[in-house]
């Protein structure tokens, strides 16, 4: 894991936004399990956020793929297999990270293939229309075995990209003024180039923290801001009130 100076500005809200995720995701108590059971649990959860917000009829695709366990096994092993091969001296001789980018397109295109397959459906067109489930579910795995510190000395994770959903595109069109309407459907092209200027904004060298660090906090602002358009008047002045306080957006 990154090493994080907590005289960083950024640090402390860090810390506290990956508490708080730990927390609401019941996490603590995997981390002593050993990595098979993590690897398990990291890969079923990644996939369930999918599947509970049914997104592009994901129900639909996987009862027709069928088996999951053997999914969810096949995915757990390749990601098991991509941190073996990540060491240090892998890394080095492609310290832009361009490798761990290999890594990730072999684990999305591995997912895409295995529902195709599923489902009888062309992998190349199946690809170019759920690549943004995949980088979904990629990602996400990455930041749960973050969390429940599977192989924590890994150099891998000082790679692992910014998870891309409707909270953390909302701070990359605050960056940019560039308003990305629909990641589930994003194209495999268009998202290395959005990852690459991420890692730009973000500017893991100043900050102090990863990319997947700093969604941490990204993550968690833009929902914590999120209400719906019924709110009350004096909950609104709370939330304004909150915002300025916890400087908020401010990353």
């Amino acid at each position: 894991m990154t090493t994080i100076a907590f005289g960083n500005k950024y640090a402390e809200r860090f810390k506290k936004a990956k508490e708080r995720f730990i927390s609401s995701e019941k996490l603590n108590e995997c981390i002593g399990m050993n990595d098979g059971e993590k690897l398990k649990i990291a890969v079923s959860r990644a996939w369930k956020d999918l599947f509970l917000m049914n997104i592009n009829g994901i129900k639909n695709i996987t009862g027709k793929a069928g088996n999951k366990s053997e999914l969810m096994t096949k995915m757990g092993n390749l990601f098991g297999e991509c941190f073996s091969v990540f060491t240090q001296d892998y890394n080095e001789a492609c310290p832009d990270g361009s490798a761990f980018n290999e890594v990730h397109r072999k684990l999305c295109h591995a997912f895409l293939n295995a529902m195709a397959d599923g489902t009888g459906a062309d992998c190349e067109e199946f690809s170019n229309a759920y690549f943004g489930l995949a980088q979904k579910f990629v990602n996400m795995t990455f930041k749960y075995l973050y969390c429940m510190e599977y192989q924590p000395q890994s150099p891998i994770y000082k790679y692992c990209h910014m998870p891309l959903d409707k909270y953390t595109l909302r701070w990359f069109y605050k960056k940019t003024g560039i308003y990305i309407d629909g990641w589930q459907a994003i194209s495999e092209e268009l998202y290395y180039r959005l990852q690459n200027d991420i890692y730009k904004l973000a500017d893991p060298s100043a900050v102090g923290l990863s990319l997947l660090e700093s969604e941490f906090v990204i993550w968690q602002d833009a929902k914590d801001g999120t209400v719906k358009c019924n709110i009350a008047y004096d909950a609104y002045v709370e939330l304004q009130e909150k915002i300025k306080a916890d400087s908020i957006f401010s990353f």
